[in-house]
Parts: C-alpha cells; structure tokens; sequence
C-alpha cells in the first residue's frame, strides 16, 4: 500500500502528497481517488482481519479491532526441538536487523533442557535464548503448553517477564518418618527444590564399668539440597534415614541411616560414637547445588564424677540440634544423640533424631 498520488493532490510535508478537496467555486478539482488505491486500502484490512484467523463479513462491524486485539499475529507455534525452536512468520523478517524490539510470543511443546536454547526466524540462522537477566536459560525454563515472549536485542532473543519455573516456591511437603515412600510430581510442575538430612548417629560410652568411664556423642546428619528437574506424574522415592542407636553399655553407638530424593541426592547420616573413645562425626550431603557435613559429637570430659556429653547438630539451615540430657534428645532432623554417664556403668542417653526431607515447589 502505497500514499495517494497523481493529479489534483497537495503536498502534505515532507514531499508526501496528499488529498485536495473539491471547491467549485474556484473551479479547483478534488483529488481523483483510483480504484487500484481503494483496492490496496480494502486489502490491507481484509489482510489483517483473515490472517488473524476471522473471517471477513461485511454484515460484522469492529472486525478490525477484534483481529487487534487478538493479538494472532504475533502468535507461533513453534517448531524444531525443545532446544532448538523454529519460528516461520508471514510475511517472512527479511532479516534479524528487522527483529530488533519486535515481541515474539512463541508457543512451545516441550520443556528445554540444560545445555542452551536458540531460536531461528525465518531461517535468518539460530540465535541464542537467554534469561530475562541475560544468563543461560536453566533446565525447564520452558514448560509444555507455555507461551513465552522473546524480544531480540540485536544479540540474543531474551525471556520477557518471568518464567513459571522460576517463580518462587509455594507448596511445601515434609516427610521426617523413617522409611521410604513415594512422591508424585504434581500437574504442571517441571523443576522441585530439595533439602536433604542424613539421620544423627548415636551416643555410646567410652572406658564402660571403670572409674574413668565417659560419654561420647553421636554425630550430626549431613545436609544437601537445590533443585531437580523433573517432570509431572514422575514417581520419586524419597528416604528418611532412621535415627542411630546409643548404646547405654560397652558397644558402639550406630551411625544415622542416609536420607534421599530418588538419585537427584542424599546425606548420610552421622556416625555412631565409638566405646574406644571417639565421638561420631558428622555425615555429608552429595548431589545437590549445597552439600554440608554435620556437627561431630562432643568428646568431653568428667565433671564431679559425671559426664555430659553433647550429640552434633545435623548440618545446613534446617539441622536439629544435638541431644544433651535425657529430657532432652535430639532435634529433627538430624541431631547426633547425647548420653549423661556416672561412673562406672550408669548411662542415660539423649536419643538421636531421624533424617527428613523437604520437598518445595
């Protein structure tokens, strides 16, 4: 579509012409409207309306507004793989230079995964996807059925607005029973954050049935967590860890069962104080983006002919605290058990705590 232009027009400013009324009594004609120029205005519109997906009747009225505010046209559904999208417009962007601020909103069918995402217009060659902060997008950034805006900088196509992925945590799940059981990823959930406590090991005592006899504690669950992906209806094993035994005679204390999220991660849990004299020390957290070790048991010393003897506190910010007298055991998750000892065969233990996982999303 082009301006008018011909005999009888004005020059509207900057050398474009324009429509010239009819005056009669100047004897000045009017601008001669062509049907080639009616003909290009009535194909715009209808254009715009059709490729919007109405159909054009000319018993509707607001058909224009309606294909508008549809918003169809910068709509697409896009092709290649998850990681690497295809988009074909139409009319085609003649080049990337003519995608610079132009909002892309693209349907996808699948969720990406770690490694990079690029899209290709038109086949003006791949361009990298990057985060609304410029960074590599994560895993999962995309979700099946969503519908992200891409605007190209001239560099790179980046993420407008937020992720769904990404968006904070709002469900919490706490399982702190010994045992395994089964966590079913819920509709529409792609990505889960995960803290993970190794159980706490018990107490035992050191030099049983002498006059030297004393305590050692337990040590304290080890701690590890971060994000997984996964996808709706995945079936994951989650394992809390059974709390370690004290032994209240000559035996070893045992260690703390290992907590964990399916393979994704796991802490084991804190060992058992030994009845040579060593305190148990703390387990340790492997797969997640945190990894901690748990408190190890306190080795102490007796007391007018007494001796307390603190369990470690289970590692990371959700570590229970260790167990120091018998009113008092452990904390979940995680605390290493504590014991009292009198000389020489009388103990009284603080038991551990079991492991625990956290499951948010």
């Amino acid at each position: 579509m082009d301006r008018i232009n011909g005999a009888d027009t004005i020059d509207i400013g900057a050398g474009r012409r324009g429509f010239r009324s009819e005056n009669l009594v100047a004897g000045q004609a009017g601008t001669e409207v062509t049907a080639d120029f009616l003909n290009s205005i009535q194909e715009e519109l209808l254009g715009l309306i059709e490729a919007s997906g109405l159909v054009a009747d000319d018993e509707s009225w607001g058909q224009l507004l309606r294909a508008v505010r549809s918003q169809k046209l910068n709509y697409f559904t896009a092709g290649g793989t998850s990681n690497a999208l295809t988009i074909t417009p139409s009319p085609a962007f003649a080049a990337l230079a003519d995608l610079v601020g132009v909002p892309l909103r693209i349907m996808v069918s699948a969720g990406n995964a770690a490694g990079g995402v690029t899209l290709n217009v038109n086949g003006l060659g791949a361009v990298a996807v990057t985060s609304e902060d410029g960074a590599p997008l994560p895993a999962s950034a995309f979700t099946p059925g969503a519908i992200p805006t891409l605007i190209y900088n001239g560099t790179t196509f980046r993420l407008a607005g937020f992720a769904a992925s990404r968006m904070p945590p709002r469900n919490t799940q706490v399982f702190g029973t010994a045992g395994t059981v089964n966590f079913t990823v819920p509709a529409g959930i792609y990505a889960l954050f995960c803290e993970v406590e190794g159980a706490g090991g018990g107490a035992a005592v050191a030099g049983y049935g002498t006059s030297s006899a004393g305590g050692e504690g337990g040590g304290g669950g080890g701690y590890s967590s971060g994000w997984i992906d996964v996808s709706p209806g995945q079936v994951i094993a989650v394992t809390c860890g059974a709390a370690g035994v004290t032994s209240v005679s000559g035996s070893n204390g045992t260690a703390g069962g290992t907590s964990s999220v399916g393979a994704f991660m796991s802490a084991t849990g804190g060992a058992g104080a030994t009845s040579s004299g060593s305190p148990g020390i703390g387990g340790i957290g492997t797969g997640g983006a945190l990894n901690l070790r748990g408190g190890s048991g306190a080795d102490g010393s007796q007391l007018d002919n007494t001796s307390l003897f603190f369990g470690g506190s289970g590692a990371g910010p959700i570590g229970g605290q260790g167990g120091c007298v018998a009113s008092q055991a452990a904390v979940w998750p995680g605390g290493g058990a504590g014991i009292v000892v009198i000389p020489p065969s009388t103990a009284t233990a603080a038991p551990a705590a079991v492991g625990g996982v956290i499951i948010r999303w």
